[in-house]
């Protein structure tokens, strides 16, 4: 199993882009990284790549003619790991001054509709040695989103619009895992963390345990559905049946005459004592989770929909490899604070019932994870 800690940095549109290329290059030399080489990949609409060509003829050997998923020209050195074809030239190389020049006509002199640079196999501890890239997934990687192209590196990505930066880190070990000081010196270079991902790639021999156990998993949590909902008698709270449709719940909060939710002090006050820990919102979305004793991760999710204020919860059981979800059977139309209180309360007691049962079972199934994984 590789590890992967991927970190995504928030730019803004104002920022040039050739900035966020020479940014990258400056960051890997002040601290002594290597990469092996530059991957990139420009698309667009025929004249507009012609422009580059014209003025850079020595990316000519890199054009290539695409039809899927629309017809397009393309410039670009991707390896084998991306999806075919595979333009990669056995010791193929452009210099990254080329690179940067390029760079400086983007958007304006050079509008293509998609561009990313990846600084790739970057050794960012030192070890001597960098795996080879893989992906995630059973799928190799599309160039549509190359953030999920899973090798040591540094991505710079203008994808039409806007401007985005990305690092991934692989780590074997706890002490690579809880290292501090590379993320810092890469937010001092790009600034803020907007989002961080743990990426687990099964090895060729774990593939076939993980489905497996998928399977296996999917057939406990199949079985506690009907129990669930024969429990929602039991729920310690039950609601009066809506007197507003679903449409005026949405015209109400558009035009801003409903009361206002919060969420989050509803799940932190209902859950504590519980072991679980918040770990923040993003769009909606509420998270909190605790470790057990096998070192596996227990999730819990409340989203909210903005305009209809549609209110779920979902549980999750994962270990590094794998990973199972059980939406619980209470979704409802949240139209108040106190109605807010009674749901998530009605989740924890769910939830308590089925760390007694189904997460027994899982983490009987999973076997113990890895003391020094994180999963956030």
């Amino acid at each position: 199993m590789r590890v992967f800690k991927v970190y995504h940095f928030g730019q803004k549109s104002s920022v040039p882009f050739v900035y966020l290329f020479d940014r990258s290059i400056e960051y890997l030399n002040n601290r002594k990284l290597n990469s092996e080489k530059v991957l990139f990949n420009f698309e667009g609409a025929s004249h507009f790549l012609d422009r580059i060509i014209k003025k850079f003829p020595e990316l000519s050997s890199y054009v290539h003619q695409i039809t899927e998923p629309i017809e397009m020209k393309v410039i670009s050195n991707l390896n084998e790991v991306w999806e075919s074809p595979n333009y990669e030239k056995e010791g193929s190389y452009v210099n990254a001054e080329l690179l940067g020049a390029v760079s400086e006509g983007i958007p304006r002199s050079y509008p293509v509709s998609s561009m990313f640079y990846i600084f790739d196999k970057i050794d960012w501890y030192h070890n001597g040695y960098v795996a080879d890239p893989t992906y995630r997934n059973d799928h190799k990687v599309s160039t549509i989103f190359p953030i999920h192209y899973l090798s040591p590196s540094i991505g710079v990505w203008y994808p039409g619009t806007g401007r985005h930066v990305w690092a991934v880190i692989e780590v074997s070990s706890e002490q690579e895992m809880l290292e501090t000081e590379v993320i810092k010196t890469l937010i001092s270079s790009f600034g803020k963390v907007i989002r961080k991902e743990i990426v687990t790639v099964p090895s060729t021999d774990e593939k076939n345990i993980v489905t497996k156990v998928k399977e296996i998993g999917q057939s406990i949590v199949k079985e506690y559905i009907p129990r669930l909902e024969h429990m929602i008698k039991e729920l310690p709270f039950h609601y009066e049946d809506n007197e507003i449709g679903s449409f005026e719940i949405s015209q109400n909060v558009i035009l801003g005459l409903s009361e206002k939710i919060t969420p989050k002090k509803s799940i932190i006050e209902t859950f504590i004592g519980t072991g679980f820990i918040y770990q923040g919102s993003d769009n909606g979305v509420y998270t909190i989770s605790k470790q057990d004793s096998f070192h596996n991760n227990i999730e819990i999710e409340f989203v909210l929909a903005p305009t209809t204020r549609s209110f779920e919860c979902r549980l999750k059981y994962q270990s590094p490899l794998h990973f199972v979800s059980l939406l619980l059977p209470i979704t409802r139309t949240i139209r108040n604070q106190d109605e807010i209180n009674q749901y998530v309360k009605n989740a924890r007691f769910l939830v308590e019932y089925l760390e007694e049962t189904v997460i027994e079972e899982l983490r009987l199934l999973y076997g113990p994870g890895i003391p020094w994984f994180q999963y956030y």
